[in-house]
């Protein structure tokens, strides 16, 4: 009887275990996600270069797909032509439109600029 009731015990703690790993990705997965729809609402009201940038370089250089879409979204939503004063902004923009899957994955239509043909206080490419 004492054996009967150690391996249903046994069998509790591993599947606590193999829940308690579950809940873990589960509860990081979704606190990046609500980080970067923190640092979008958060650059939308009041903007800052390296927020802007952060949304880029995750987009470019995150793994999964709704990491990528969500940053993907706060970056599209922060870019307009009032913001894009700063070279590495300009180069960001001109180099993520330059690219075809973005383009493609882009809320609004765009067209790729080579660097030297905007001027200073206008994001390129936007139609």
């Amino acid at each position: 009887m004492e054996e009967k009731i150690y391996k249903i015990m046994r069998g509790a703690g591993a599947l606590n275990i193999v829940l308690g790993v579950i809940s873990l990705v589960v509860g990081i997965a979704a606190g990046v996600l609500l980080i970067i729809s923190g640092v979008t609402l958060a650059t939308m009201n009041v903007y800052d270069e390296r927020k802007w940038l952060m949304l880029a370089n995750i987009y470019t250089q995150a793994t999964s797909e709704p990491l990528r879409q969500r940053a993907l979204t706060g970056w599209a939503l922060t870019s307009h032509p009032e913001t894009a004063f700063f070279k590495s902004q300009q180069e960001t923009f001109v180099r993520l439109t330059a690219d075809e899957q973005t383009r493609a994955e882009l809320p609004f239509r765009c067209s790729p600029a080579p660097p030297s043909s905007h001027r200073r206080g206008s994001a390129p490419g936007l139609s």
